[in-house]
């Protein structure tokens, strides 16, 4: 007789606290990135400008594949 009342006491326990529910809030948050693009536009017209001039040079001593006399 005392068991029945102890599980019939330790039951209601149980079932509630299955009923337990957990929340979760996450939050998305922007990433900030600073480029410097001008940076780049610069030093590619500086290569581009050495290897062109390098480029017009070679060409005037030897011509381009593909281009034959005659």
């Amino acid at each position: 007789m005392k068991t029945r009342f102890a599980f019939a006491g330790l039951l209601p326990l149980c079932v509630l606290s299955g009923c337990l529910s957990v929340k979760t809030h996450s939050t998305v948050d922007p990433i900030y990135m600073t480029l410097d693009v001008n940076l780049k536009v610069q030093l590619e017209r500086e290569l581009t400008d050495a290897f062109g001039a390098i480029d017009a040079a070679s060409d005037t001593i030897m011509p381009k594949t593909g281009e034959s006399e005659g």
